[in-house]
């Protein structure tokens, strides 16, 4: 199991704590137990934000809504992109690609840091987990838990 793995099979634990049979019941709970711990550990591993990433991403926006076709009331035009979010409608795409990389190069200390930083964070997150899980017999399973269940518990069925 990878160390990303760890909060999805946290999130199933939590489904299951309703769950009959003390034996099970119980490695439910200590499982939960050591999964919030190591999951507060990852979470103090991930960097925070360069200090100047604010004044990059002000910026940025800045340049996009500068750029922006407007409304009837000088309010930036803003549309759906293909997946789903919304984004800027650029009037002259050229030109903004221009000025937006000189902000890139100007901000490329802190874009640089920050890459290397989730980079590094990712492949970490990509490890086999050292976590020792609290094992519990098959027999020891509730009788109602069906086979998707069974799949995320994988790694803690001995």
């Amino acid at each position: 199991m990878r160390n990303r793995d760890l909060y999805g099979l946290l999130q199933t634990l939590n489904g299951l704590s309703n769950v009959k049979g003390k034996t099970f019941a119980y490695a439910v709970f200590k499982n939960k137990e050591k999964l919030e711990k190591e999951i507060e550990v990852f979470q103090k591993l991930q960097k925070p934000p360069h200090p100047d990433f604010a004044n990059y991403d002000n910026e940025r926006n800045l340049l996009c809504i500068m750029h922006s076709k407007k409304d009837e009331f000088q309010n930036p035009i803003l549309v759906t992109s293909p997946d789903g979010n919304k984004r800027y409608d650029i009037e002259d795409m050229e030109t903004f690609n221009k000025e937006y990389q000189e902000l890139i190069d100007k901000y490329r200390y802190v874009l640089d840091e920050m890459d290397t930083a989730q980079r590094e964070y990712n492949e970490f997150m990509e490890n086999e987990s050292l976590l020792e899980l609290h094992k519990v017999k098959f027999e020891d399973l509730p009788e109602d838990i069906d086979a998707n269940f069974l799949n995320q518990l994988k790694d803690m069925i001995s």
